[in-house]
């Protein structure tokens, strides 16, 4: 294991072999990593912007990818859709975009962002999932109308008890 998120070294291997150019912005890199020229470098990137960054607290392969340098100091720990509407991103040489990023992140994209709602007939409550996440805390809005939210205070269900006779 040689990335300090202690990944095994199987796993980051097949990363670095699946992405050769910067997910991002599809800049060929420099390997190995060289300090000197960190921009132009291959950097390990969590898609997540939130927890876990190790791989013993449950980080998951599906959520790494390999990016220059350059791309990964811009974003930080920017959600991508708002690190997408940054003027790194926009810049017309870069241009990017959840259509022009690498597969691994349109999967991601895909994976977090997809609204769901369904409805629990047996308890007459309708359930609108807006992103995945973990649930730290669950507040009542109005009188039958829940939010879930995470440790950020990002809404990821919208709950409406008694939803048919509303409806």
């Amino acid at each position: 294991m040689s990335n300090s998120f202690k990944i095994p070294a199987d796993v980051e291997q097949r990363i670095r072999q699946r992405d050769m150019l910067c997910v991002y912005c599809h800049k060929v890199m420099i390997y190995p990593y060289r300090h000197d020229r960190h921009s132009d470098s291959p950097t390990i990137e969590h898609l997540r912007e939130e927890e876990p960054f190790y791989w013993d607290k449950g980080l998951k392969e599906e959520d790494l990818a390999i990016c220059c340098g350059s791309c990964n100091s811009s974003r930080r720990r920017k959600k991508l859709i708002d690190w997408f509407k940054t003027t790194y991103c926009t810049d017309e040489e870069r241009n990017i975009n959840e259509n022009t990023v690498a597969k691994p992140v349109r999967e991601y994209l895909q994976r977090i962002s997809v609204m769901k709602i369904t409805y629990d007939k047996g308890v007459d409550a309708l359930n609108v999932t807006l992103r995945t996440g973990s649930v730290v805390k669950t507040v009542a809005v109005a009188h039958e109308v829940m939010l879930d939210l995470d440790k950020r205070g990002n809404v990821l269900h919208v709950e409406v008890i008694e939803a048919g006779a509303k409806l």
